[in-house]
């Protein structure tokens, strides 16, 4: 079953002589990348009113002009959910960078937004407000989602402009195939288990894309399973039912360019125990080409990048005193194993380190980003990591 997310809107014909003589004169002025910076573009775009079916949205963008960040909205009907996180080099542990949003959208696509923050475990409040346009414009066939406004700080009434741009992951197209998502559900009742795996699609099924994500992913879903079965065994002497056991397999989208599709994998699976397992998977693909990037891919030589690498990640790691200095240094040692989950991000190289990798299991993960600025003089090119760093 495949679900592909639309927006509905009316838009200009292209053959619309207001369209035309528009899009020329854009073109002819500056390139696509720069319509987020020019209010004056708005009558070219589209309001997206209030939907009576829930949308998603991942837009990349900036307050200012510093300020790198990634928000993902929900829509539901005129409510708008979510949150966003500041993109920046260091060590965080995911979802703790997190700011919450909440919000209106109304039918001519006016947006106010509230973000709630909390500091030190104290009660979430009010830090800031996003107050602007939600539009779209058609370019090519494909739909292009901007948010821009004014975004203002609570505590002082400081304002900044934003201009943010959707990721647009189920319009984007690569040549001539294109990104969808499936979805697939499995149960089995005598061996009281549920799968639950949304993943992206890339153009045909025996397309080298969607090989390399089932190479990732069937080898977790058959090893969930053997549990699964090995547990009826051992419980078949005691009797009762087994308890439930599940397996949930999602995915992000970092970056998707024409030159770069870079997914994170984020596995969760529970076959009993004190707790349940959680880790990650990073798929980095160069559509051009068709393969698969490892992270030797963009560095010339690789070994001098890896010491920059596994030395910056160990002192950002030793700040939050992990407790254990020896695992940390063993978990942040520049081999395959350690540096396997890699995405390029607009702030710098981001690796992610799963539970056990660099401490304990109640420490959780963690992600460092490695700037770019670290790492330029070593880059074989900036097309092998797309327009991460735009």
């Amino acid at each position: 079953m495949y679900e592909v997310r639309r927006l509905k809107s009316v838009v200009l014909r292209r053959d619309h002589p207001k369209w035309v003589s528009s899009l020329a004169a854009l073109r002819l002025l500056l390139p696509l990348s720069l319509l987020l910076l020019l209010p004056v573009l708005t009558p070219l775009a589209q309001a997206l009113p209030g939907s009576t079916t829930d949308q998603r949205y991942t837009l990349l963008g900036k307050i200012g002009q510093s300020y790198l960040i990634r928000m993902d909205l929900e829509q539901d009907g005129e409510t708008l959910r979510g949150g966003y996180v500041y993109e920046r080099a260091g060590v965080v542990r995911p979802g703790s960078n997190r700011i919450n949003l909440s919000g209106q959208i109304d039918s001519e696509g006016q947006i106010t937004l509230v973000e709630m923050a909390a500091a030190d475990g104290s009660t979430p409040h009010r830090t800031g407000e996003f107050a602007g346009k939600l539009g779209k414009v058609l370019i090519d066939g494909e739909p292009k989602l901007f948010f821009s406004g004014t975004w203002t700080r609570m505590r002082d009434g400081r304002k900044l402009p934003f201009n943010l741009q959707e990721l647009g992951e189920f319009r984007q197209v690569f040549g001539t195939s294109r990104l969808t998502v499936r979805e697939r559900r499995e149960e089995n009742r005598s061996l009281n288990y549920t799968i639950r795996l949304n993943l992206p699609t890339l153009g045909q099924a025996e397309s080298g894309f969607n090989r390399q994500l089932a190479a990732i992913v069937d080898p977790l879903v058959t090893e969930f399973k053997k549990d699964v079965a090995e547990l009826r065994r051992d419980d078949q002497g005691r009797g009762g039912e087994l308890p439930p056991s599940s397996l949930e397999i999602d995915y992000v989208i970092v970056q998707a360019t024409p030159q770069l599709l870079s997914l994170q994998l984020t596995i969760y699976s529970y076959t009993g125990g004190a707790h349940p397992n959680s880790q990650t998977r990073s798929l980095n693909w160069d559509p051009r080409r068709e393969r698969l990037l490892v992270l030797a891919d963009l560095f010339s030589p690789i070994a001098p990048a890896g010491r920059i690498i596994a030395d910056y990640c160990r002192r950002e790691l030793a700040r939050l005193d992990l407790g254990d200095p020896q695992w940390v240094a063993r978990g942040t040692a520049f081999n395959d194993q350690n540096y396997q989950r890699w995405n390029p991000t607009r702030a710098g190289l981001r690796i992610t380190f799963d539970p056990y990798l660099v401490a304990a299991y109640v420490q959780g993960s963690f992600e460092v980003t490695i700037p770019w600025e670290r790492l330029k003089t070593m880059l074989r090119s900036p097309a092998e990591i797309g327009e991460a760093k735009n």
